[in-house]
C-alpha cells in the first residue's frame, strides 16, 4: 500500500516497515536454510540440551543427530507440543526413514554446479 500513498504522506515511511520486516526475516530463513545445507546448523537436544547436528527433515518435524541420545526426530504436534520420537521405536510412523540417504542436505555435494546456480540469487 505503501506505493499507492502520495509523496508528501506522513504515512509513507511507516507504511515501509512491514516490508523491510519481511525482508530481514527471508534474510534470516536464507542464512538458516543455508546453514541446513551445509550441515552447520545446530539445535540443543530437548532431552540432555547437548549441541546436535540437524540431519534431516521432512514436513512434520525434523532429525536431530545429538552425541549423547543418538538420532532423534522431532514432530511437531498440536498447537505448540514437540514431540520427541526415536527412529525405529514404536511411536515412530517413518520407520523406514534412513537419514542422510538420498537427502536434500546431500543435494549440494552430489550436484555442486547446479546448485550454485540455482542459489546464487539467495
Amino acid at each position: 500500500m505503501a506505493w499507492l500513498l502520495p509523496e508528501d504522506s506522513v504515512f509513507l515511511w511507516p507504511a515501509f516497515l512491514p516490508i523491510a520486516w519481511g525482508v530481514l526475516v527471508c534474510l534470516f530463513g536464507a542464512f538458516l536454510g543455508i546453514l541446513c545445507v551445509c550441515e552447520r546448523l545446530r539445535f540443543g537436544c530437548p532431552r540432555c540440551g547437548a549441541k546436535s547436528a540437524v540431519s534431516g527433515g521432512d514436513a512434520d518435524g525434523m532429525y536431530l543427530g545429538c552425541p549423547s541420545c543418538g538420532e532423534l526426530r522431532l514432530k511437531v504436534g498440536g498447537m505448540f507440543g514437540l514431540k520427541v520420537i526415536e527412529p525405529g521405536s514404536e511411536d515412530d510412523d517413518l520407520a523406514d526413514y534412513v537419514p542422510g540417504e538420498a537427502s536434500p542436505f546431500e543435494m549440494p555435494k552430489r550436484y555442486p554446479y547446479a546448485f550454485t546456480v540455482l542459489f546464487s540469487p539467495v
